[in-house]
């Protein structure tokens, strides 16, 4: 391997300054950041209302919902991640009192321990359509600020918990032990 003589030299000091890491390391990342979110919010509602609207009143829905607060959880059934993932969302976008008032960060830790516990984890990538894995990732981004430590905690060990059976899904990974039986 070697660098052309004609390369772009780039200044990378930045990757020495801790000011610039310490920047990087605020929520929300994903879609969009604490920079452009107005923004971002004005253009979707701007250019498509409808699903503005329809993500809005769905999160709204959602913190209403028997199954808030883990009464009736069943991660491996019903649209749970995507419903706090809107959640999350649309708080990023908002602020919304009502939503933070919910406690989302509480009922997205409750999901992850639910999702691990019944096993969901260990097929989720699989089995399910539409993966709630990343649906938790998009939730813990979003639901960062209102998350206490344990709770993210929590909700990052799940993921983990995910992505390891992913990785090593042709033999056996079972929650914090491997085990090297093929399935």
């Amino acid at each position: 391997f070697s660098v052309s003589a004609d390369a772009t030299n780039w200044d990378r000091s930045m990757l020495a300054d801790e000011s610039y890491w310490t920047s990087k390391a605020d929520h929300p990342h994903l879609m969009f950041n604490a920079s452009n979110k107005g923004a971002f919010l004005t253009f979707i509602q701007t250019n498509d209302a409808a699903a503005w609207s329809s993500i809005s009143n769905r999160a709204f829905s959602s913190i209403s919902q028997s199954w808030w607060n883990g009464v009736g959880a069943n991660p491996a059934s019903g649209n749970w991640a995507m419903y706090l993932a809107e959640v999350g969302f649309v708080w990023q976008l908002t602020e919304s009192v009502v939503v933070s008032n919910a406690n989302p960060g509480a009922e997205l830790s409750e999901l992850a321990s639910a999702y691990v516990a019944s096993g969901a984890d260990q097929k989720d990538a699989e089995v399910v359509g539409i993966s709630r894995v990343r649906f938790l990732g998009f939730a813990y981004d979003w639901l960062y600020p209102l998350m206490t430590e344990a709770q993210r905690s929590n909700v990052l060990w799940a993921i983990d918990s995910n992505c390891q059976w992913v990785l090593k899904r042709y033999w056996w990974y079972r929650k914090d032990t491997l085990s090297y039986t093929k399935d």
